[in-house]
């Protein structure tokens, strides 16, 4: 039996994270968090949203259940116009809620409430904050 529970340790969760923000049309919303798929607090590295409705975002992502576990993060916006600079969530960092054994997990956000303070600089990664973030285009 110890071959399933090494196994398990590995289990990819999908996680689907939908946000409803008031971001204006040349913002770009990411999560920022402490785990490799939230970038470890690197705007630069962060998990992108696309806006799929006027207040609403999403972003799918596979993820470790190990990792997923661990992880905490807080929304930022970045301007397209000013892509050195994020403006970050303030208040608790957050969490994804899921059952273990869960493989899909939708967690739905507000940030309609939320505070966000002036833009900070940071490093250049490879999260994209120029390009087209629409994903209706075409569709």
């Amino acid at each position: 039996g110890d071959v399933r529970g090494r196994a398990r340790l590995r289990k990819m969760v999908w996680v689907k994270i939908r946000a409803v923000a008031a971001a204006s049309e040349t913002q770009q919303l990411a999560a920022v968090g402490n785990t490799p798929t939230f970038g470890e607090w690197e705007p630069g590295s962060a998990l992108k949203f696309r806006r799929v409705d006027e207040m609403m975002f999403e972003a799918v992502v596979e993820i470790s259940e190990a990792e997923l576990r661990q992880t905490r993060y807080k929304y930022v916006l970045v301007s397209k116009d000013d892509p050195g600079r994020a403006c970050w969530e303030s208040g608790e960092d957050r969490v994804v809620l899921f059952e273990p054994g869960q493989t899909v997990v939708v967690q739905e956000d507000s940030l309609v409430t939320s505070v966000f303070g002036d833009g900070v600089k940071f490093e250049k990664g490879p999260t994209d904050y120029t390009g087209a973030q629409d994903s209706t285009n075409g569709a």
